[in-house]
């Protein structure tokens, strides 16, 4: 966490109560140490039924809502909590932060990114791919089903929930990627958050 976290927190929060009526989720924004690129924060939908999704620039101001975030940083008003309750069973691993600010935002409860960057954090999932495309097709397979790997249970549980149509694609993709690895993160996992 970067020093001037709690004074965002509290000056987003106060944006909220003002601008909404409510408090809310806020979502802090991380970056790499070393390379100052950001590595979490929060995200609006580019296209829902793809999954493809924009990270919310850090150049603003102001609080911006989101309809992902990303639990790296995450403050949630207690109020939130008495609304929505806590994290959703059944997410194993991952997922059950998109999951929360999903939900929020379907109760139309505000879900913001606290200006600028408030903590750091790196993002070694690339690194992760990079291996996984060198792995063996059994080592794969456990990796895809690794809760700290692809943590396939938790994101198939996600699109059950929040993306029901999509399900079948994505279950048939989660496949493809074991598959064919270099091709799937090529082609398509890279064009996620462009």
């Amino acid at each position: 966490m970067l020093p001037d976290l709690f004074e965002k927190v509290f000056e987003t929060d106060q944006y909220c109560r003002e601008e909404y009526g409510t408090p809310g989720i806020y979502v802090g924004t991380t970056a790499d140490a070393k390379t100052g690129k950001v590595t979490y924060g929060g995200s609006l939908f580019k296209n829902r039924f793809l999954g493809t999704m924009k990270r919310i620039p850090v150049d603003y101001e102001m609080p911006v809502a989101c309809e992902l975030g990303n639990a790296n940083i995450m403050w949630v008003s207690r109020e939130i909590v008495k609304e929505i309750g806590i994290l959703s069973e059944g997410y194993v691993h991952g997922m059950a932060d998109y999951d929360y600010t999903m939900k929020a935002v379907k109760n139309e409860l505000p879900a913001l990114v606290i200006p600028g960057i408030v903590g750091e954090c790196i993002n070694d999932h690339g690194e992760i791919y990079e291996r996984f495309m060198g792995f063996s097709l059994k080592e794969r397979i456990g990796f895809l089903n690794n809760p700290v790997g692809l943590d396939f249970k938790s994101q198939v549980y996600h699109m059950k929930r929040h993306f029901p149509l999509r399900l079948p694609m994505f279950y048939l993709m989660g496949w493809f990627k074991v598959l064919f690895p270099k091709l799937y993160f090529k082609n398509i996992y890279r064009s996620r958050f462009n």
